[in-house]
């Protein structure tokens, strides 16, 4: 006999269940969040949000490059190079957009804390809110490199969604893996088992 998920918790009433059992998509008033892994995108997005830290090495291409500088200006640049804040985003133009959340100092122990996850959610909805976005791919932040549990994750992201859809999106791809989506769900949901 099919288990259904409850109704969301008396905090997160915004979110409903659109779908039986595993729901494809939940809704955040007119926000569709649409939980699918890496390799099943469920549609093309404007920009997607990647895990950073304050040096910018996590996200950084691994391929080496021969520089276009003479080797002691880009010395004096490493000179006066100063960590990003934790907590903000980094845009990379392009298509699509890529956006750099700076949630891990790699000078730490943990690298990754919640509320630099927190901070960096609120940093990621005020950027897409600033540039217009209506759709977004989204990992869940801090579970990546951060090694912090999905739900843990997830529930970081339930208190941001509020907040996500006060501005333009419209689409927001949660990229989680298959063994993660029921828990994630629940817990975006406030489900108890």
């Amino acid at each position: 006999m099919p288990t259904s998920i409850p109704p969301p918790a008396p905090h997160a009433p915004w979110l409903r269940v659109l779908a039986a059992e595993f729901p494809d998509e939940l809704r955040c008033g007119r926000l569709r969040v649409v939980p699918a892994s890496r390799d099943r995108p469920p549609f093309p997005v404007e920009a997607i949000v990647v895990e950073e830290d304050a040096w910018q090495v996590l996200a950084a291409d691994p391929a080496v490059r021969k520089p276009s500088d003479h080797p002691i200006r880009l010395l004096r640049e490493l000179e006066h190079l100063a960590p990003a804040p934790v907590g903000s985003v980094l845009a990379d133009e392009g298509s699509p957009l890529r956006l750099r959340a700076v949630i891990h100092d790699l000078d730490q122990h943990p690298s990754c804390r919640p509320e630099w996850v927190h901070a960096g959610l609120r940093a990621v909805c005020g950027e897409g809110a600033r540039r217009r976005l209506t759709t977004l791919a989204l990992p869940l932040l801090g579970s990546g490199h951060g090694l912090l549990p999905a739900r843990q994750c997830a529930a970081l992201l339930r208190e941001a969604l509020p907040r996500v859809r006060r501005g333009q999106l419209e689409k927001l791809w949660l990229i989680v893996g298959d063994v993660e989506r029921g828990a994630v769900l629940e817990e975006l949901l406030g489900a108890q088992r």
